[in-house]
């Protein structure tokens, strides 16, 4: 399995690196799992958006989705050439007015998440689990054969997180907030917090995302490392194979 970092920042993007996106390659073709602002422009530096297979949303906020806007349109233009078809996306149908936003001809399949199916996708096993944000939220975990990757999407801690990313290959978990900027009901989680739950979940690797555009990923870094050993920052456009 091949992951590869689209982008990397949130609430919004930073003048050289996009919000929260990724690629997933899968034996039957290539997953796009959120798309931020900025990242649909990073993603054609390695695809074609006609090798899109299918799309997975982990949840509606605009720094997960805004480029799918534009990827209806680019979708679209295609179809009408001939080069590709309908474009599956999993997501969660709340908030109904962003949920909405989506629907553009026929060029996107939008597939409500049941988080008690097991979705076959481009020949991956995929599972999704609910996490703790103001928006419905789903981790994400992808398997093929032995291997294991979870992405954890936006979410407070929680415990349920751990138990879903147990003895994962990769953990890709966001990293929103360093411990100075972490507040009381804030939702989402702090690199010490990440590194503790890939420590009690025992897995391989840590990935830490969603970085504030106004922080150097070093900082997270550096906290992560106080706690989980085997650690790093995503890095723009780098490919993480497992």
């Amino acid at each position: 399995m091949e992951i590869i970092v689209l982008g990397n920042r949130g609430p919004y993007p930073k003048h050289d690196a996009p919000c929260s996106g990724y690629l997933i390659k899968g034996q039957e073709g290539w997953i796009v799992l959120d798309l931020g602002s900025g990242s649909l422009m990073n993603l054609q530096k390695v695809i074609k958006i006609e090798d899109v297979k299918a799309v997975i949303l982990s949840h509606l906020h605009s720094d997960h989705i805004s480029d799918v806007l534009p990827l209806r349109y680019a979708v679209d233009v295609k179809m009408m050439k001939g080069d590709m078809g309908t474009v599956p996306v999993y997501l969660p149908e709340e908030p109904e007015k962003e949920f909405e936003l989506l629907p553009f001809k026929n060029v996107l399949e939008l597939i409500p998440v049941d988080v008690e199916k097991t979705y076959g996708i481009c020949g991956l096993t995929v599972e999704f689990k609910p996490m703790v944000h103001p928006y419905r939220s789903y981790a994400v975990k992808v398997r093929e054969g032995r291997k294991t990757f979870v992405y954890s999407g936006d979410t407070a801690v929680n415990d349920g997180l751990a138990e879903f990313a147990k003895n994962a290959d990769l953990f890709l978990c966001e990293s929103a907030l360093l411990e100075k900027e972490k507040k009381d009901g804030a939702m989402h989680m702090t690199p010490k917090e990440a590194a503790a739950v890939a420590k009690k979940a025992q897995v391989k690797k840590l990935l830490l995302t969603h970085f504030s555009p106004d922080n150097s990923p070093d900082c997270y870094l550096d906290e992560a490392k106080d706690v989980f050993e085997d650690v790093e920052c995503a890095e723009m456009l780098k490919q993480y194979i497992i």
